[in-house]
C-alpha cells in the first residue's frame, strides 16, 4: 500500500503515482500497476478573472488525476500547459504556443511515454480551448500506426455535476463558467490561498456573454473575446470549498471510473489493427 500524507486536496499516494518522484525502480512497479496506463494532464496559462490564479486549469487537471490515480492507479504526468489560449494574449500571463508547435510538442511527449513502456495514453483535458487541438491531435493518430493507445477525456467527459453527485442542480444558474462559482471552488478546495475573492467585491457583474457578434450567422475564431473580453464568465463570488470538494470527488470519480474501463477494453486495440491493416490498397 502506498504511504499517505495530508495535502490541500486530501490523502493521496506520497510517491506512488507522479512520474517527476519515481525512481528508477519504483518507476517499473507504478508502471506495472498501472497496467501500463499513463494519465497526461492538461491545462494552460491564462487569465481566470482577477481572482484566481493563471494556471487554474493546469493545477485542477493535476490534482484531478492524482485524485483519480489514487482510486484507479495510473503514473501521472505533471501537468503539460503547451495548449490552444491564443483568445487571451491580450491579458497578461497567457502563455501562447503556435498550433503547429504545440501538436509536435504533443506527439513527441507521448512518443516518449510510449518510449518508457506505456501502452495506453489518456490526455486528461481541463481547458476548454483545448479540445479542437485535441481533436486535430486525435485525427493525427489515424495517419500511421503508433507504439500506444491514445485516448482524450475532454471536459464534458468528465467536468461538472451529474445526477447523484451532491451539488447536482444546487448551483445558481448562470454562476458556472470560465472563473465562475465551479473553478473558484475547485480552486477554494485544491489551493485556496491561491483565491481571491474579494476582488470581485464592488465590481459589476462581468461574467455575462456580451454577444457582441451574435448577429453573424457563422462562426467567427473571435467569438470568445466577443462574448467575455475579460476571460471570465459566470459568477464566483458564492464560490466555495465545499462546492469545490464535491466537484473534485465527482471529478475524480469519472475520471477514475474512465481510467479502468480503458484499462479492461481490448475493442479499441483491435479495431485500431483492423483499420489499418485495411488501408492498404
Amino acid at each position: 500500500m502506498p504511504t499517505l500524507r495530508r495535502t490541500a486536496s486530501g490523502d493521496l499516494p506520497a510517491r506512488c503515482w507522479r512520474w517527476e518522484e519515481l525512481s528508477e525502480p519504483a518507476f517499473r512497479r507504478a508502471r506495472r500497476d498501472a497496467k501500463d496506463l499513463c494519465l497526461v494532464p492538461l491545462g494552460i496559462l491564462e487569465r481566470h478573472g482577477p481572482h484566481l490564479p493563471l494556471g487554474t486549469d493546469m493545477l485542477c487537471a493535476h490534482a484531478l488525476a492524482l485524485r483519480a490515480a489514487a482510486r484507479e492507479p495510473a503514473v501521472v504526468l505533471p501537468p503539460h500547459i503547451l495548449g490552444q489560449i491564443h483568445e487571451h494574449k491580450h491579458w497578461p500571463g497567457a502563455i501562447a504556443i503556435r498550433t503547429e508547435l504545440a501538436l509536435e510538442v504533443l506527439e513527441n511527449l507521448c512518443d516518449e511515454i510510449a518510449r518508457n513502456g506505456f501502452r495506453r495514453i489518456v490526455l486528461l483535458n481541463a481547458h476548454g480551448g483545448n479540445d479542437s487541438l485535441l481533436n486535430l491531435f486525435g485525427w493525427k493518430k489515424l495517419e500511421k500506426p503508433r507504439p500506444y493507445q491514445l485516448f482524450i477525456l475532454r471536459l464534458a467527459d468528465y467536468y461538472g455535476t451529474r445526477p447523484g453527485d451532491r451539488m447536482h442542480g444546487r448551483l445558481p444558474p448562470g454562476s458556472e463558467g470560465h472563473g465562475g462559482i465551479d473553478e473558484a471552488s475547485l480552486m477554494m478546495s485544491l489551493r485556496p490561498d491561491l483565491v481571491d475573492l474579494a476582488s470581485l467585491r464592488g465590481r459589476p457583474h462581468s461574467g455575462r456573454a456580451r454577444r457582441r457578434l451574435a448577429h453573424l450567422p457563422a462562426y467567427s475564431p473571435f467569438w470568445w473575446y466577443a462574448d467575455y473580453p475579460d476571460a471570465y464568465s459566470g459568477d464566483a463570488r458564492a464560490a466555495s470549498a465545499a462546492i469545490g470538494e464535491s466537484l473534485v470527488e465527482g471529478c475524480a470519480g469519472r475520471i477514475a471510473t474512465a481510467v479502468k474501463a480503458i484499462k479492461r477494453d481490448r475493442a479499441a486495440a483491435r479495431l485500431e489493427a483492423e483499420f489499418f491493416a485495411r488501408i492498404q490498397h
